[in-house]
Parts: C-alpha cells; sequence; structure tokens
C-alpha cells in the first residue's frame, strides 16, 4: 500500500510545481507585456516613439561626436608676449579637459583643434599633445583658411572694422567667421561627424562631466545644446535688420517658434564659450546659404557680428525652439579661470524655463547608471518608466554606480 502511494504523491507534487511556473511565467510576460503597452501611450517630446509587439529592434548607437577647439595664429605665436599667454591657455584647458571630461565618459571622443597653419610647428604641436595627456591619442589638427577672400577685395571699405567694436582684434573676427561659416562649409573635416561641442579656450570645466552630450543631443532629436541663455546688444548694428531681410527675400522660411522674430530683434543669444551641434543640421543647404549670406554682408568684419547671436537666429529660421536644450544645471565652467558662467535657459514658454532639464535628468538616472550603450537603449525603447524596466529585467547585468 505504502509503496504505490509514493508515486501518487510524487505526481501531485510535480504536478503542483508546474502549474505554479507556468502562473509565474505568465504573470512575468503579462507584466511586461503590460509595461509596454503603458509607455507605448506615454508622449514624451524629447523621446522616440517606443516599439511595440515582442520583437525587439536593435539600432545603431553610434555617436560621432567631436569636441572643437579654435586657436588661430595672432593667438599662438609669440608677438610682444601676448601670444605665448594664449598658448598656455590652451594647453591648461586641454589638460582640465583630459581629467574633467573626457575621462568620465564611457566613449573616447576625438578632439579637433582648428588651427590657420601653426599647428605645422612641430615644437608646438608636441607641447598640445603633451598637454592632452591620457587624451593625447584624442588629438587632431584641423586647418581652417582665414585669409582674406576674394568678395572682401572688390568691396573693402564694406569690411573695414567701425562702430563701437571697431577696437576688436582681427583674430577675434576671424575666430566668429570659422565658427559662423568656415566650419560648416563643404571641405571642413567637421563633416565627418553628426555632433560637435566648442570649448573655448579661456573656459575650464568645474564639473566632472556627468552626462554625455552626443548621446543626449541624439536621443533627444536636439539640434542645438547651450549652456545658459543672453541678452546683448552690442557688436550688432545691422543684425536684426539683415535678419529681417532675409525673411522678407526667402519666404519659405516658416518660423514656428511663437515670437521667434522677437526674440532675434531684442538681441536674444546662446551663451558663447560653450556650445554642442547638430552638423547635419548647420551644413544643410537652407542654413549654409543663410551663413554665407551673412559672412558676405560683411558685418563679423565689420561690426564683430558674433555667433551666439547667429546661431541663435538659426534656430528660430529653421528650427524650433523644443529643439534646442539647456545644460546650466550638468555642466559647470569657469571663464578666464576665475568668473563661474551662471544664467538661465531662454525663457521660450513665458516663464515655463524648461528647455529640456527633464530629459537630461531622465538621462543621468537612466543611461548613466547601466552602461551606455543599454542605457540609451533602454531610454529610447521604454521612455520613462526605463528604470523599472531595469529593475525587472535579469539581462542587465552590468550595472554601476556613477
Amino acid at each position: 500500500m505504502n509503496h504505490s502511494k509514493f508515486p501518487l504523491c510524487t505526481l501531485i507534487i510535480i504536478t503542483c510545481s508546474f502549474v505554479t511556473i507556468s502562473i509565474i511565467l505568465t504573470f512575468n510576460s503579462t507584466f511586461i507585456s503590460s509595461l509596454r503597452s503603458t509607455t507605448s501611450t506615454h508622449t514624451n517630446p524629447f523621446i522616440p516613439t517606443p516599439s511595440t509587439g515582442n520583437t525587439t529592434i536593435t539600432p545603431n548607437y553610434t555617436v560621432k561626436g567631436v569636441f572643437i577647439y579654435l586657436t588661430i595664429d595672432h593667438k599662438i605665436l609669440p608677438r610682444n608676449g601676448k601670444g605665448v599667454r594664449q598658448f598656455e591657455l590652451l594647453l591648461t584647458a586641454l589638460s582640465n579637459f583630459d581629467k574633467m571630461v573626457s575621462s568620465p565618459l564611457n566613449r573616447k571622443y576625438p578632439i579637433m583643434i582648428l588651427h590657420d597653419g601653426w599647428a605645422s610647428n612641430q615644437e608646438l604641436s608636441s607641447k598640445v599633445l603633451r598637454a592632452a595627456n591620457e587624451s593625447a591619442s584624442l588629438i587632431r589638427f584641423a586647418y581652417m583658411n582665414v585669409s582674406i577672400p576674394d568678395f572682401f577685395l572688390k568691396d573693402p571699405l564694406r569690411y573695414k572694422p567701425q562702430g563701437t567694436c571697431i577696437e576688436a582684434g582681427a583674430s577675434y573676427r576671424d575666430m566668429n567667421r570659422v565658427f559662423i561659416r568656415l566650419m560648416f562649409e563643404e571641405n571642413s573635416p567637421l563633416r565627418e561627424f553628426d555632433y560637435w561641442m566648442r570649448l573655448d579656450t579661456d573656459i575650464l570645466v568645474t564639473q566632472k562631466f556627468n552626462f554625455d552630450p552626443f548621446v543626449v543631443m541624439k536621443a533627444g532629436g536636439f539640434v542645438f545644446g547651450y549652456n545658459l541663455c543672453n541678452r546683448q546688444s552690442g557688436c550688432l548694428a545691422g543684425f536684426k535688420e539683415f535678419v529681417e531681410n532675409y525673411v522678407s527675400k526667402n519666404q519659405e522660411i516658416e518660423i514656428t517658434t511663437v515670437n521667434g522674430l522677437d526674440h532675434i530683434r531684442k538681441y536674444t543669444s546662446f551663451y558663447g564659450n560653450v556650445g554642442v551641434g547638430d552638423v547635419k543640421f548647420f551644413t544643410s543647404d537652407r542654413v549654409l546659404k543663410y551663413l554665407r549670406a551673412i559672412d558676405e554682408n560683411g558685418g563679423i568684419y565689420r561690426e564683430r557680428w558674433g555667433d551666439q547671436h547667429v546661431y541663435f537666429s538659426v534656430v528660430m529660421l529653421f528650427a524650433h525652439s523644443n529643439q534646442t536644450i539647456s545644460m546650466p544645471k550638468h555642466f559647470k565652467v569657469v571663464h578666464k579661470g576665475t568668473n563661474e558662467i551662471i544664467g538661465n535657459p531662454c525663457n521660450f514658454n513665458k516663464g515655463r524655463i524648461e528647455n529640456g532639464e527633464t530629459f537630461i535628468v531622465q538621462y543621468n538616472e537612466t543611461a548613466m547608471v547601466i552602461s551606455d550603450e543599454q542605457g540609451f537603449k533602454m531610454l529610447e525603447e521604454y521612455g520613462n518608466i526605463a528604470d523599472v524596466i531595469m529593475k525587472y529585467n535579469s539581462n542587465i547585468t552590468d550595472v554601476r554606480i556613477v
């Protein structure tokens, strides 16, 4: 009797265990499916539409970013002692970059130093590589031709410095011309990349990077990232009139940002020294046509028009304010060694200043908690509940604390 009962008990236990496991698996499947279903109804202007169904689509997460510094001959080669000081700023900036920017990032991006020929001096270029320390292998030198163009020679008075900013040196105007037009031209090495981040040589980063600016730009579909907003009318004589005239002559331009033209008239700008941009957007035919028109107007040399206001006008005319992202809470820098740059994002929303703050916070909480590749994937596929998914997804094993 006892011998015949034992197999029956065993059978009952096995059956119960099978049923229990089936219920657990069904629950987990339903749970994950419900999360995906919930996410698909979530709308966020900064997050791509989540995938649906059981098929997992794995896109290419390669982000081709480059950090750029601009240094030109007038500020590098020693002249009355001033050039030496400018070169020292570049060396200090590169050493700071290695420690505060490149070292904390998972991805190691190249550093492109735009120059007008001085880098052919082996002694100077060797000093640059030594200053970059561990980032020396990332250094690339790229030539920018800032020689006087033919259209200057045809009407020299049009480009002769004048007005309130007449004292600004030729090198400063050359710098503005590189940032406004030359680095976007068809022969520019910048076109090899998807995004660039500009850092001036007199800027020092005081807080280690805790986010990848290029992944943020790609994940959010942004065309420009900036530190803070500013309003300044100096060195802008004739600029707003130029913009108004350009818009009237190019009626295909559709300004989608509320009061976009008024922002330009009020001299709103993205504060210079730091900026992140979408290369394909700035090198597009319509934008490059506009930048060439600015250059050929002569305002860059005549009045010292700056890239800060030009970039702002580009976004207002050819994109939308929600395609910009501000980073003042996540990007700490000082200008000229002592002055901390403090300010706010542009107020596009009548008092509701966000400008992507929620997006960066979400990215920090998700993409930088786990490996960069998986973090970007989770953020893109699941949006705001990526952190919930991580807790229940046993396939993610490379969690790291930042």
